[in-house]
């Protein structure tokens, strides 16, 4: 019987395929003529085995047919061949045979290439040399071997210098056929198409993601190598100045940057002084925007420009890349200094000069540098002096237009008795719109020539004295006064050598105190004139005189003395007894120092 699609029970081993519909028509027809000729036989399968319930077979004519939906590839997924074996039966009514039945399930390509991922992504250094080969996915076809997959192409590269597909052992490839440069290109994306052996044909599709990983191949660049940026002075804290920005093309922590302020400053004269730590305050930078911004105290009489060194540098761990610009920063002026004065007196009291009276006129009293640390009109400065009749200010010169001389001159002659001293104000002030101004005081001191004599109190001094008296008792005080100071003006008493009565008094040279120097005696004169002086100790000294006019006082220290000797004498004298009082009787003389009766 040549029925390919049915099991004939006779043989020992039978081939099966699967029948076509008019085949199978013929086949019960075939079957209905089996049972009636062999109505005696019965057919059963031995074992319930794991593929059995796939099949079911005809108890009388031991057709077997599938009882199922039978899929090659659940049963033998991807293997070359796929037979299933199973024991049939054969049962008459006096004995029973076993048959061994194997069934081959022949493949259709019914099955797909597929991915076990929807996409794979590859990490390649940029530095990987030339020739690396890299494994990408695996396909999987369930089918058998040969409708199985064949063959894998790149699908929808669109990268020319993308790497060359590669098949190695069943296993797709990639080689590296040119320098990687990943901030020219990051990463290649393509389908990887999976063929297998069907006719037609079959596909399946994974896009794979070729990521190139970075090195540190790049240094952070500038947008500009130099920045300019202008300030005014004292600006307040947190006031923005610049903004700097560098790129590094790298990836990840090679392409982070930070910024980094390393200082230059330019004083007024334009000399260089690289950064002390006072100046690292004055400015600081964000390390992540690269915002410069003020955190100090900006002075331009201090410094009037700054030059800001600013390093960029990546992030990398091991050898970070770094590179630089500069910031160069103008400071503007305010008006925001007063002018400064020195006063040079030539003195040892700051701020005290000094002068002798009766001094020529334009003489030197003191020199004066005024300054202001502003610039332009808000540092020019010009000074002047409170109306005074007895001084004067001469500029003398200017020095760089920023600092001025002057000398503060007499204007006329002083006199030290008349006034000892004087204030002068001095002002100096800026020529800025907002005009700031500075005073300085200055004492002027006149001091003293020997140009006053030394004045008596009075032109004559009239005193007396009584006769009789002792030595050293106190005549009189006589006071002399001088205007000058100092030992100009310090006075000391005497009696001149050419005073005739020079030894009657003996004066204080100090206090002006006459006392008597002899016991007077008033019977020998009674008035006495004598002059004493008073001189400075000046150098020369000068030297005045008084008149003192003392006058003798009598005591009765004298007895009646006749002027004639006489011994003893009596006179008698005859009086007329009716002479009335007080009538002259006679005349008698004697003689004494005192008076006279």
């Amino acid at each position: 019987m040549n029925h390919p699609e049915d099991f004939d029970s006779k043989s020992k081993y039978h081939h099966v395929y699967h029948p076509t519909h008019q085949q199978q028509q013929q086949q019960q027809q075939q079957q209905q003529q089996w049972h009636q000729q062999f109505s005696t036989t019965e057919y059963y399968f031995l074992s319930v085995k794991q593929n059995v319930p796939l099949f079911e077979i005809d108890k009388y004519s031991g057709v077997i047919r599938t009882k199922a939906r039978i899929d090659r590839d659940v049963i033998c997924p991807a293997m070359l061949s796929c037979d299933l074996y199973f024991d049939v039966a054969e049962k008459t009514q006096y004995q029973m045979n076993s048959i061994k039945i194997v069934i081959t399930i022949l493949d259709r390509n019914d099955n797909y290439p597929e991915f076990s991922e929807e996409g794979r992504v590859l990490e390649i250094s940029e530095s990987a040399p030339v020739g690396s080969v890299y494994t990408l996915s695996v396909a999987k076809d369930i089918d058998s071997p040969d409708n199985g997959v064949q063959d894998y192409n790149p699908h929808h590269a669109h990268h020319s210098n993308m790497p060359n597909h590669q098949r190695a052992n069943s296993a797709p490839t990639v080689e590296l056929v040119h320098a990687l440069d990943r901030e020219t290109i990051d990463v290649y994306r393509f389908q990887l198409l999976a063929v297998d052996g069907g006719e037609p044909a079959k596909t399946g599709t994974v896009d794979i993601t070729i990521i190139i990983r970075d090195v540190n191949d790049n240094m952070p660049l500038f947008e500009q190598t130099h920045y300019t940026a202008a300030i005014a002075e004292n600006v307040a804290r947190l006031t923005h100045v610049s903004q700097v920005r560098a790129v590094d093309v790298d990836d990840g922590v090679n392409g982070d940057v930070a910024y980094y302020i390393h200082i230059f400053v330019f004083d007024n004269n334009n000399n260089e002084n690289e950064n002390d730590n006072d100046l690292n305050e004055i400015f600081s930078i964000d390390p992540k925007t690269g915002e410069i911004i003020v955190s100090g105290k900006v002075d331009y009489e201090k410094t009037d420009s700054y030059i800001l060194t600013v390093v960029a540098k990546d992030g990398a761990v091991a050898d970070p890349l770094s590179s630089t610009a500069l910031v160069n920063v103008q400071i503007i002026d305010i008006n925001d200094n007063s002018p400064e004065i020195f006063v040079n007196t030539f003195t040892q009291t700051p701020g005290e000069a000094e002068v002798f009276e009766e001094t020529e006129v334009d003489a030197f009293v003191a020199h004066v540098t005024a300054s202001d640390r502003d610039s332009g009109d808000n540092g020019q400065v010009s000074c002047h002096l409170n109306a005074t009749d007895n001084f004067r200010l001469v500029a003398t010169g200017n020095r760089n237009g920023q600092s001025v001389d002057y000398q503060i001159l007499t204007k006329s002659k002083l006199d030290r008795e008349l006034r000892n001293f004087y204030i002068l104000e001095l002002t100096c002030s800026d020529h800025a719109r907002d005009q700031l101004s500075n005073v300085s005081i200055i004492k002027v001191i006149v001091r003293d020539i020997n140009d006053n004599v030394p004045e008596f109190e009075e032109a004559v001094y009239r005193t007396e004295i009584i006769e009789n008296n002792p030595v050293g008792k106190m005549v009189v005080q006589v006071r002399a006064h001088d205007n000058d100071e100092g030992l100009n003006g310090k006075i000391e008493y005497f009696i001149p050598e050419e005073s005739d009565p020079a030894l009657y008094l003996q004066p204080s040279s100090s206090s002006g105190v006459l006392k008597a120097a002899v016991m007077f005696d008033r019977e020998r004169g009674g008035v006495i004139d004598l002059r004493v002086a008073a001189r400075d100790r000046g150098n020369p000294s000068l030297t005045s005189t008084t008149l003192i006019r003392l006058s003798i006082i009598d005591v009765n220290d004298e007895s009646p003395r006749f002027a004639f000797v006489f011994r003893l004498l009596f006179i008698l004298f005859k009086l007329n007894s009716s002479l009335k009082f007080k009538t002259y009787v006679t005349l008698v003389y004697n003689h004494n120092s005192n008076f006279v009766i």
